[in-house]
């Protein structure tokens, strides 16, 4: 899996093609699944799956100081949000099929018994 907004930088582009060179699925987290492949090489390129961050380029939300300052970026809580979620969906279809996954439990849940924690 590789995290990318734009997906357009060297080191993202360079990783996604080595990943596609090893014959391995590749799942992206980037902006706009749906929008045409920019003019520059893409990780969209090189993806089997590709989750949209919903984010909008740049990563900036908020428009300060009458638009001459750009911030607030919420590409790592959106990814952050997906992987979570696709986390939840896989054990859902583990549990689905009879198979309990190993997943770690918090020590700071009440009651656990189990050795294995966080």
């Amino acid at each position: 899996m590789i995290i990318s907004n734009s997906g357009t930088k060297p080191l993202h582009v360079e990783l996604a093609r080595k990943v596609k060179e090893r014959g391995l699925k590749l799942v992206v987290i980037t902006r706009y699944a749906g929008e045409s492949t920019p003019t520059s090489e893409s990780i969209r390129d090189y993806a089997d799956v590709i989750l949209d961050n919903g984010c909008p380029s740049g990563d900036c939300t908020l428009s300060m100081d009458n638009g001459n300052i750009m911030t607030g970026p919420v590409s790592s809580l959106s990814a952050a949000f997906i992987i979570n979620n696709v986390v939840i969906r896989c054990i859902e279809m583990l549990l689905e099929q009879g198979i309990a996954p190993p997943v770690m439990r918090s020590i700071n849940l009440p009651a656990v018994k189990n050795t294995t924690t966080c």
